[in-house]
């Protein structure tokens, strides 16, 4: 059986670009990863994430309302197959699911998210590039 737990993996000092105009919306994400060791790394456009794209991230969540988004999935996915891009949105359709993992995304999460369940869904498409490492506390923000 494969372990999920999120202490179990080296996550301190990994990258994570946000794709997202909204200051409001990306402060959420800064609540988020308050207290996970995560380097957070913003941009407002989709042109911008695919030129920040060459720079080694771990992982790149790109809001789907965003009028490039799927343009900027699938070049970022083209350039480096194996670094997951994940949707983000306040609401997905079933048409809207179906689309990102057609484009090329990786996954979609719906807004609004709660730490536990954002750290899970991170380590699952991550899992691969966190080495196992000793216990490490990662405290709730609520």
């Amino acid at each position: 059986m494969e372990n999920n737990n999120i202490s179990d993996y080296d996550i301190l000092g990994r990258k994570i670009l946000i794709v997202e105009p909204n200051d409001l919306n990306f402060y959420s994400f800064e609540r988020l990863f308050i207290h996970t060791g995560f380097k957070l790394f913003r941009v407002q456009s989709c042109k911008e994430a695919v030129k920040m794209s060459a720079k080694p991230f771990d992982l790149v969540f790109i809001n789907i309302l965003l009028p490039e988004s799927m343009m900027a999935a699938k070049k970022i996915k083209s350039l480096k197959p194996y670094l997951p891009v994940l949707a983000f949105s306040n609401f997905f359709s079933e048409e809207d699911k179906q689309k990102c993992m057609e484009i090329g995304f990786d996954g979609y999460l719906s807004e609004p998210m709660d730490n536990v369940t954002l750290l899970f869904e991170i380590v699952r498409f991550m899992r691969n590039r966190f080495k196992k490492t000793t216990k490490m506390k990662i405290q709730p923000v609520y």
